[in-house]
């Protein structure tokens, strides 16, 4: 089964928020962080727009190794999660 593209996208703006909470950045220090604009940022945090490709990977490249293990295994939870049971 499919993963909703809403849920992956709250899936991944959580991470993104705890990170920039944790890390002390404001919203345009994160959107630096990712090289896009603050708005687009602002959009993403809020659910108001999906994230690109080339967002997660600057994300994770932004992370360290121990954060990149954990938000990559946390993203495969979410898709064992809509697996069908066997």
């Amino acid at each position: 089964m499919k993963v909703s593209d809403e849920k992956l996208n709250r899936f991944i703006s959580k991470h993104m928020l705890d990170y920039r909470l944790r890390h002390s950045l404001s919203q345009e220090g994160m959107a630096e962080q990712l090289n896009i604009a603050p708005r687009c940022y602002l959009e993403q945090e809020n659910g108001r727009c999906g994230f690109s490709g080339q967002t997660v990977c600057h994300f994770i490249a932004v992370l360290s190794d121990k954060e990149a293990f954990a938000f990559i295994s946390d993203l495969r939870s979410v898709w064992d999660e809509d697996k069908p049971s066997t």
